[in-house]
């Protein structure tokens, strides 16, 4: 697939209850996955600002090597209520994991990966949204009175990819992480993707949101057991 030559996606801030541009109100942007500004994701030059990066640059991922990136979006919106990010404290998800803070949206999804998660959820890692982690010490949702940018990253297919030297998502392009783009993006996106609207990626690893979730934190915490494969 041959990536277009399209221009990374820049929205106004929140107007409102709603976006300005957006097609999608707060409720359903909450299921964009998106990095905050400043997140370091490790490349094919080493690790490098998300707000650096460009369509066509790679980016290394868990399963499929080096991966061009194929759309870029970013949108700056007030850091409050459901749209205030979670932070993850350097090492709340074992020894430098992640390595520095990362901020990400409520519902990014982070890899899981443990012999735990094998026994409870059928798979030795699995994805977790970023709220469901705020069991954790040093996990938690950060309001900030200046507004937050985050940025959005999509490749060929749902990948894994590392940020702060820990495994996390790329953007799934599911119905409601689709909805909740503006047309612009949409039109972007489907230049790129042409199937986008009929055809949804594979989650790259099982997706957990379920009440067991806290369960595993618990023997996660009792047998002091790393929540997180950090990048070698």
């Amino acid at each position: 697939m041959e990536a277009l030559a399209i221009r990374s996606l820049t929205l106004d801030s929140v107007n409102g209850a709603s976006f300005s541009g957006l097609s999608g109100n707060r409720e359903t942007w909450d299921f964009v996955t998106c990095y905050v500004g400043g997140t370091l994701i490790e490349t094919e030059h080493g690790p490098r600002p998300i707000e650096s990066l460009a369509i066509g640059e790679l980016v290394e991922t868990r399963d499929h090597g080096l991966q061009p990136i194929r759309w870029i979006g970013k949108s700056q919106v007030t850091a409050a209520g459901k749209l205030a990010p979670v932070r993850f404290l350097a090492g709340s998800m074992g020894v430098n994991a992640p390595a520095r803070d990362l901020l990400v949206s409520r519902q990014h999804r982070m890899v899981v990966s443990s012999a735990v998660c094998e026994r409870m959820f059928g798979s030795n890692e699995i994805l977790v949204p970023a709220i469901k982690l705020t069991e954790l010490p040093g996990v938690f949702v950060e309001e900030q009175d200046e507004p937050v940018t985050y940025h959005h990253l999509m490749t060929d297919q749902h990948d894994i990819i590392y940020a702060e030297g820990i495994p996390s998502e790329t953007l799934l392009s599911g119905p409601n992480a689709i909805k909740a783009l503006p047309d612009e993006a949409l039109i972007e996106l489907l230049a790129i993707f042409p199937n986008i609207l009929e055809d949804t990626s594979e989650p790259a690893r099982p997706i957990e949101r379920s009440k067991r979730i806290s369960r595993m934190i618990t023997r996660h915490q009792q047998n002091n057991i790393p929540f997180s494969a950090i990048h070698s």
